[in-house]
Parts: C-alpha cells; structure tokens; sequence
C-alpha cells in the first residue's frame, strides 16, 4: 500500500529535554512509530529546563514564534489528512496552539487534541 491511501498524521508533540510525564510518554509514542512513512513528527517544546515551564520570557515567546511558524511548514510540506497536537494548560499556551494548529483549521483536517490536567476550567472561568 502506497502512502497515498493512507491516513497521514502529523504529530505536534513535545519531546524531551525536560523529562517529565508527557515528554517521557511522547518519546515514547515518538519511539515506537518514527520509522512509519505515514506518522510525522514535530516537536513543539520550548523548554530545556524542567524549572523554566510557566515562565514567561522574551526568549520563549520568539522560541514560541518559530516552532509555530516550523509546524505550519511541517503541515503544508507533508500535507497530513490528521493532526495530532497536545493543548497546553495557560492561557498563552492555549493561544499558542491555536495558532499552531491555524492551518489544520483553516484547511478543515481532522484535528485529534490532547488536552492535559484540569487547568482548562479553571481558565475558563476567569
């Protein structure tokens, strides 16, 4: 079977460093399915240190700026039929994502997000 009939995914996801629960899941997931011509891979982490996630800097937000613009270059390059992407927990992450994820929107593909903890409530209620 050709790449063609099968269902591409591009997988936005946050590979370690830092190790911690979702990067250690994601590389594995990352492990398991790398070598398949019909998964991609984009990692989205802008942290090296455990100690930097929530913080806000100039650095990150212009780290931020060119994993967005890297993913939407991944996606209009391999031309995935599915996108796999985590949501981040604040407000900021929450914007990032979207805008990460614009193209998938925009061009009506399938989304499958993966939102993490219960922050998202939170969030909204403010």
């Amino acid at each position: 079977m050709s790449i063609n009939n099968k269902n591409k995914i591009l997988f936005l996801i946050e590979l370690p460093p830092p190790m911690h629960g979702m990067t250690y899941i994601n590389q594995i997931i990352y492990d398991n399915f790398k070598d398949r011509d019909e998964y991609v891979f984009y990692n989205t982490n802008f942290t090296i240190d455990v100690n930097e996630v929530g913080n806000v800097s100039l650095t990150k937000v212009f780290k931020n700026i060119s994993i967005m613009f890297g993913a939407w270059k991944v996606f209009y390059n391999y031309k995935p039929d599915r996108v796999y992407s985590l949501l981040s927990a604040s407000l900021f992450g929450i914007i990032r994502d979207f805008m990460i994820n614009l193209p998938a929107i925009l061009l009506n593909k399938q989304l499958i997000l993966h939102l993490h903890g219960f922050t998202y409530y939170k969030i909204y209620k403010k």
